[in-house]
């Protein structure tokens, strides 16, 4: 798949996360098999030189012109805003795979997934909803959502209602490098920038307002290929060990988001039927409580 790349964006204080999101996709041979790109917000130099030695790209951020910060700067800002502009970064790929640097693949279905849909004539982008019958409904955290969507409309008073299962997530979302949806996105966030009082980059808020606007069409990823720990926490399957949906019919987890402020939390997590184990959720430290826990249980 020479003519994918999966990028994502990081600085120095998610370099630890780009190395777990790395080891996930080399474990499934996924990379060097497709191209990998990391965008450089803020990386010292032995990290780049790391990740260059490992065969990963390391390229500069494409900003928008209004943006006069340096990535090192604001590096979160910096994440957010240079990825619309992946097509003009990365000319020599046909579709392009974003994923955040606090994602982990445990299965290929995400990317596998993810890549078919974007190279369909009739999408325009990939990207999983906040859309599970087991995810919490945080009434602040929706009213913020609409608010930020008001804050990007062109026309806020025009604007259709959107329930928190309606809402595109862009940790995770793919697209062919001439999608409408890069411009589209542009242009949303352009128009912010010029508003006064324009505090809140959210590249999410943009994004959704981006295919509202825009009327582009959606492909809706199973919520299984972006899940979202700070909404649900997935159960154990017990006999493999591996994360699934917490509801029947208890699918695989293909990609594990730790999105959320502390992302080293411990949580109790439950196997299905028999008992379960503590552990936080980033790859490292749930591989380990896990492969623990399946010893003592066998």
């Amino acid at each position: 798949m020479r003519d994918v790349v999966i990028v994502t964006a990081a600085g120095d204080s998610f370099f630890e996360w780009v190395l777990s999101l790395v080891a996930s996709l080399r474990d499934l041979r996924l990379v060097p098999r497709i191209p990998f790109a990391v965008v450089d917000v803020g990386l010292r130099p032995q990290q780049k030189q790391m990740l260059m030695h490992a065969g990963i790209s390391v390229v500069n951020p494409k900003l928008p012109h209004w943006w006069h910060a340096s990535p090192t700067d604001n590096p979160g800002a910096a994440s957010l805003l240079t990825r619309q502009h992946y097509p003009e970064m990365f000319r020599h790929a046909q579709i392009i795979l974003h994923v955040d640097a606090d994602i982990w693949i445990a299965t290929p279905a995400v990317i596998e997934d993810a890549i078919a849909a974007a190279r369909s004539a009739t999408v325009d982008i990939a990207a999983a909803l906040h859309d599970h019958p087991s995810y919490r409904a945080d009434k602040v955290t929706v009213r913020w959502r609409a608010e930020m969507r008001r804050h990007y409309a062109r026309e806020p008073a025009r604007l259709t209602p959107v329930l928190a299962s309606e809402y595109v997530n862009a940790g995770l979302f793919a697209a062919s490098a001439r999608s409408p949806v890069w411009q589209a996105w542009q242009d949303v966030f352009s128009r912010w920038a010029l508003k006064p009082g324009n505090r809140h980059i959210h590249d999410q808020a943009a994004l959704n307002v981006a295919i509202e606007e825009a009327g582009l069409r959606l492909h809706r990823l199973d919520p299984t290929c972006n899940w979202l720990l700070h909404l649900a926490l997935p159960a154990i399957e017990p006999r493999t060990g591996h994360l699934v949906e917490p509801v029947a019919p208890f699918r695989p987890i293909s990609a594990i988001h730790v999105a959320g402020k502390d992302k080293l939390q411990v949580h109790s997590l439950q196997a299905l039927g028999c008992g379960g184990f503590d552990t936080s959720l980033d790859r490292k430290s749930f591989i380990r409580a896990r492969d623990r826990w399946l010893r003592q249980a066998r």
